[in-house]
């Protein structure tokens, strides 16, 4: 009670504040002894995962199922997930190392496989 009334005294024309806000920024000065946004420097774009050491990585794993038949070659959703990346992202940078993703069995087969083979060059 005190503390509305010293927010009204000190910011006339506001609206109060509800309880909860007030017993969430004690419980926030409490944890953290202070009430900023400690969130504040996350936000923004991402850091990119699209490092040389992920490349080579990549690069390391595409050329090992290269070795295999088709048959023995593991999925694609299998070799990014052993990465811990996004599909996308494995996509994306199979394309810029030369490889594009190839559907091996025939539509109507379930599970669909696609594997990574190396693009033809001219």
């Amino acid at each position: 009670k005190i503390v509305l009334e010293e927010f009204q005294s000190m910011f006339p024309n506001s609206r109060l504040p509800d309880k909860k806000t007030i017993y969430s920024l004690i419980r926030k000065w409490n944890k953290d002894q202070t009430v900023d946004n400690v969130n504040k420097g996350r936000s923004g774009r991402r850091p990119s995962v699209n490092t040389q050491e992920i490349q080579a990585r990549i690069r390391d794993q595409l050329e090992a199922e290269l070795a295999l038949p088709d048959a023995l070659r593991k999925n694609s959703a299998t070799l990014r997930r052993n990465l811990g990346i996004s599909s996308s992202t494995f996509s994306r940078i199979a394309r810029s190392l030369g490889y594009r993703c190839k559907r091996v069995n025939k539509r109507g087969q379930e599970p669909a496989k696609y594997v990574y083979r190396r693009n033809k060059t001219s």
